[in-house]
């Protein structure tokens, strides 16, 4: 048995109609990028790490058990990703399962919707030991560290002899320049995830490129005063366009990638930056395509002619 300092699962969608829906895009395969960010971390600070996909594990072996995995690996912590809240069913379900099957391991959420509803989730489900709240690449190496000293985490709160303790958000990424996301072998069937992102979600790849938001779209929760009550931030970091062609460069060369799906919105103040990462993209003579969303118009027409060359 190689035992894990940390395994973290993405949950399906639910339980109850995932048989019926893994064929389908409703089975919600699509993963936050930060499960990568957060594995290269940990691995880079001497912890043995694993990604697992729950619903891709069972589209593939209709037969994949989670608590035999788990035994295979015995996690010292089991992280559950709570991005979006169209996950939160499947969320409580696996990370109650993996409580009662391990109780001693430390089981932790995190993610937008986690952050969100901290205190809502930690009052009301007792199966879960902590949620890192808003960034937690720093946040998650130091809970590896820290388990028994968990004052010593920032941005979570944790349970301790039946009493909820808030640590806080004390840290923000700064630079996104410094974290990897294309590190893929901590995925299980990582090629297989990259395949089905196109074939089962209609995807095409996400590339990570910045945090936060500086609009405020009534429809969005991903806005401005979001981002600024419950995330803590309160201006947007990019990538630099070199790290953004670098992460498609590396999907391309070890997957049939069918296309980029680039994570950020163009709009009037972005259109120089989207221009230098296309620039990269026709120096390197990629022959990829693109989806790209307009967050405002206008958009000027030497961007729409930058874009549709590139």
């Amino acid at each position: 048995m190689t035992e894990l300092d940390l395994l973290f699962i993405h949950p399906p969608r639910n339980f109850e109609f995932l048989t019926h829906n893994l064929e389908k895009r409703s089975s919600y395969l699509t993963m936050p990028m930060g499960l990568f960010s957060m594995a290269d971390l940990l691995e880079r600070e001497g912890f043995n790490v694993k990604i697992i996909n729950y619903a891709l594990e069972k589209h593939l072996n209709h037969n994949f058990s989670l608590p035999k995995y788990l035994e295979r690996y015995n996690p010292k912590i089991i992280g559950v990703d709570l991005q979006w809240a169209l996950h939160s069913a499947g969320a409580l379900d696996i990370i109650k399962m993996a409580k009662i099957l391990y109780p001693s391991s430390f089981t932790v959420l995190g993610g937008y919707t986690a952050t969100y509803f901290a205190k809502e989730i930690m009052n009301a489900y007792d199966f879960i030991d902590g949620i890192i709240k808003s960034d937690a690449e720093v946040p998650i190496v130091q809970l590896a560290k820290n388990v028994n000293s968990l004052d010593k985490v920032p941005n979570l709160i944790y349970r301790n002899n039946g009493k909820i303790y808030d640590n806080n958000i004390t840290y923000l990424t700064e630079n996104l320049d410094e974290l990897n996301f294309t590190n893929f072998h901590f995925l299980e069937h990582w090629k297989e995830y990259i395949s089905y992102t196109y074939n089962v979600m209609h995807n095409a790849w996400p590339v990570e490129m910045a945090r936060g938001c500086p609009f405020n779209c009534v429809n969005c929760a991903g806005s401005y005063a979001t981002y600024s009550r419950y995330i803590g931030r309160k201006k947007t970091i990019f990538r630099s366009p070199y790290k953004v062609v670098e992460d498609i460069k590396k999907v391309a060369e070890v997957s049939d990638i069918n296309g980029i799906y680039y994570g950020h919105g163009i709009y009037p103040v972005t259109e120089k930056y989207f221009m230098e990462i296309n620039k990269l993209i026709r120096e390197e003579k990629m022959d990829v395509y693109a989806e790209l969303e307009l967050w405002r118009l206008p958009m000027s027409e030497k961007a729409i002619q930058d874009f549709i060359e590139t």
